[in-house]
């Protein structure tokens, strides 16, 4: 019976020392820092309880920021097109320009009335459109501008170009389409059971997307004479796009490049900002988390690897697609 009582004592005192030397002892990270913040291409906003501690889980996005700056400057919009041009359109005519990732900006004028809508072709043609239907083009990188006063007839919330002569213009309800650089327009007839018009996309002359705020995608391949339809849903989810068409801002914007591939960047109800992506004309969807601010005025550069968006009325945020 000593010698069973020697033995057991023997034993505590090794499982003892092995425990605090650090052998066996059970690291937990401490995650009271995690505030739902956004750091680079990591998004931190969910959690999972395991009894009194709290363990972060780690979204990554191939979403990730390179450039962040206020400009000191009211404006509208902002795009980039690369990585090194981009624009900010802004009240009565002025806007700002970049040659060099945002390092300076050089303001050029034309004779728009605050222009909500515009599109970048390349770095020298540029279009917009603003709050009088006026519609203007410029070949030069937006040193001279040819405006076209009133065509639109309403307000143009949405614009897509391919080239000096080929554009679509939009707003909640009325898409018309130019083939002459905005001198005349033609009507489009919408699809059937679109709910408003949330972001358009001229691929080519015969190829057109329309996005709905119900996240519904229409696409013609025949010059708009008929359309089909396309739901944003990944495995997971629906896209829910923002409605906030009051305040003049565009919270989607749409990309199609290559043979099948789809892009559509937007704001989402529950704030921040998600890109849907299919790479087989829209029949399947994923789902990619790009920001978790609030943002508006969502613009996505032709080939999908930039969106800008504003977080202030001054403060642009790029983000490259990095994956």
């Amino acid at each position: 019976m000593g010698n069973l009582k020697l033995y057991i004592v023997s034993i505590v005192l090794i499982v003892s020392l092995f425990m605090t030397s650090g052998c066996g002892k059970i690291s937990r990270k401490n995650s009271n820092s995690a505030n739902n913040t956004i750091s680079n291409n990591t998004i931190s906003n969910n959690s999972i309880n395991t009894n009194d501690s709290k363990v972060d889980v780690q979204i990554t996005s191939p979403w990730r920021t390179i450039y962040q700056n206020d400009i000191k400057r009211d404006f509208l919009k902002s795009g980039f097109f690369n990585e090194r041009f981009g624009i900010a359109t802004g009240f009565s005519g002025e806007n700002f320009f970049t040659y060099d990732a945002g390092h300076n900006w050089i303001s050029y004028k034309n004779e728009s009335n605050n222009s909500n809508a515009f599109d970048i072709c390349d770095e020298d043609t540029i279009w917009y459109g603003d709050d009088f239907g006026d519609i203007g083009l410029s070949v030069d990188g937006g040193k001279t501008w040819r405006n076209n006063k009133g065509v639109f007839m309403e307000r143009v919330f949405y614009l897509s170009a391919i080239d000096k002569n080929t554009a679509l213009f939009g707003n909640l309800s009325k898409i018309e389409f130019t083939k002459d650089g905005g001198k005349h327009l033609e009507d489009i007839k919408l699809p059937s059971g679109i709910d408003g018009i949330a972001a358009i996309f001229l691929k080519n002359p015969n190829e057109a997307y329309i996005l709905d705020f119900k996240g519904s995608l229409y696409y013609s391949k025949d010059s708009f004479l008929s359309w089909e339809k396309t739901i944003l849903k990944s495995a997971s989810e629906e896209a829910k796009i923002r409605f906030d068409i009051g305040s003049s801002s565009s919270t989607a914007s749409i990309s199609a490049f290559g043979d099948k591939d789809i892009v559509v960047a937007y704001c989402q109800e529950s704030n921040g900002i998600a890109v849907m992506r299919s790479k087989d004309e829209g029949d399947s969807w994923s789902k990619e988390t790009v920001s978790g601010e609030y943002a508006n005025n969502i613009y996505i550069s032709k080939n999908a690897q930039f969106v800008t968006y504003n977080s202030s009325l001054s403060t642009i945020n790029v983000m490259k697609y990095s994956k």
